[in-house]
């Protein structure tokens, strides 16, 4: 480890970031448990933007620790960060899978974890499940009314537009626009409604999705996707990502 990270500082003050990572990223492979290696490869691997990778070796230390039965805070940390890189930053939310379910499965992951992992489950086809977790959220609500709730009753409504229940994505649209009015929301769900009679299926906001969009849309571009989420809630946006 220290070798390894003497390296790699050596390495650093050559100007050589690229070969520091390396060197790190073979200390890691050969020794997972190494905690002071791992957290300086996660350093470098954000000021070099690297996501992938960093989403990845985040995903690792979730695994590493959680077989040596240490540090839970850190790994819900070096989870929170992984899922909100699949999930916004990588468009692959069906990678939080493998991140989130062992957690959610120990009964460590609070509310904003098992709404990404619902997610993960509807964007890997696992419709059953993802609607499961949800409607469990939905039940530890009770009856208090709220955003955080509004948002849960949209990714219903995206689990049962997936299945193709247009009626029930419908009915969670309602749901979702009684708990936080929103005129985006109503708006979608008109067009919604309108599509479901014609018996086509929102192309007009497929067809506006952005080049650069990794995931599909319901909500047509991203731009449209954030102004939805910011009528929708006010705060933790990471919680949530508009991919009908």
């Amino acid at each position: 480890t220290q070798v390894a990270l003497a390296l790699a500082a050596a390495r650093l003050d050559a100007g050589r970031t690229d070969r520091a990572i390396a060197a790190l990223e073979r200390s890691i492979a050969e020794d997972p448990s190494s905690l002071e290696v791992r957290e300086r490869l996660l350093e470098l691997y954000r000021k070099t933007d690297a996501k992938a990778q960093l989403a990845a070796t985040l995903a690792d230390g979730v695994r590493t620790l959680a077989a040596q039965g240490v540090d839970p805070e850190r790994q819900l940390a070096y989870a929170r960060e992984a899922q909100a890189l699949y999930r916004l930053e990588l468009g692959q939310p069906a990678q939080v899978i493998g991140v989130l379910e062992a957690l959610h499965q120990r009964g460590e992951a609070d509310q904003e974890l098992k709404s990404a992992l619902a997610e993960g489950y509807r964007a890997a086809g696992r419709l059953d499940e993802a609607r499961a977790i949800l409607e469990a959220i939905v039940t530890d609500f009770g009856r208090r009314r709220s955003a955080e709730r509004a948002l849960i009753h949209y990714q219903l409504a995206q689990v049962a537009h997936a299945a193709g229940d247009l009626k029930e994505a419908l009915d969670q649209l309602d749901k979702a626009s009684s708990e936080a009015p929103s005129p985006l929301l109503s708006d979608l769900r008109t067009r919604c409604s309108t599509k479901a009679r014609t018996s086509v299926l929102l192309p007009d906001w497929r067809a506006e999705r952005s080049q650069s969009a990794k995931r599909p849309s319901w909500l047509g571009t991203r731009a449209t996707a954030a102004r939805t989420i910011a009528a929708v809630r006010a705060k933790s946006p990471s919680r949530f990502t508009a991919s009908f």
